[in-house]
């Protein structure tokens, strides 16, 4: 829901993740008000935008609108997107692309507030390039202190993860590799 909510709005990841129910979107969820980000680095919010014009409604499609109705459900206020101890940062960053370019991976994790943050999920997402399936979606077990590396082989057949002393490998399944 995250990534379909940035798509539809444009929003940076910093201002989806500080948008609070009550007091960022319009009751029957058609306008949402970009007033705040999330501070990257620290567990806080910022009440500036990287830029003066960041500051902005931002008017949902109807059908996007009826998608958010039934993300919030009966909740009326705190964050729209949070974990169950509160807060928590998502980011996606490019994990790896095979030589022949038909398959690439990305790493999506989530961070938990705390002091220093921790590393509450990580999953490892193989995509195929040409139909943007999901090929295989590798979860971070045991999860480690530190985000993992990825890298797919030069055929985009094998997937190799690893983190701190563990380095793991995965075939990936035979109905997607071509």
């Amino acid at each position: 829901m995250f990534y379909f909510f940035c798509l539809v709005t444009g929003m940076r990841v910093s201002e989806a993740v500080a948008v609070e129910i009550d007091k960022h979107i319009e009751s029957d969820c058609s306008i949402i008000y970009v007033r705040q980000q999330r501070e990257k680095r620290q567990d806080c919010v910022k009440s500036h935008l990287k830029t003066e014009s960041g500051c902005r409604d931002v008017d949902i499609h109807p059908d996007a609108t009826a998608i958010l109705r039934n993300f919030i459900g009966n909740r009326k206020s705190g964050f729209l997107f949070q974990s169950a101890n509160g807060f928590t940062r998502e980011g996606v960053k490019f994990a790896a692309l095979s030589a022949d370019h038909r398959r690439f991976a990305v790493a999506v994790y989530l961070w938990g507030v705390g002091d220093p943050s921790y590393l509450e999920e990580e999953r490892i997402i193989v995509y195929d390039a040409e139909t943007g399936k999901v090929i295989v979606s590798v979860p971070s077990q045991p999860l480690p202190m530190t985000q993992s590396w990825a890298a797919l082989s030069p055929d985009g057949a094998l997937l190799a993860v690893g983190a701190q002393n563990t380095l793991r490998l995965f075939r990936l399944p035979l109905a997607f590799q071509k």
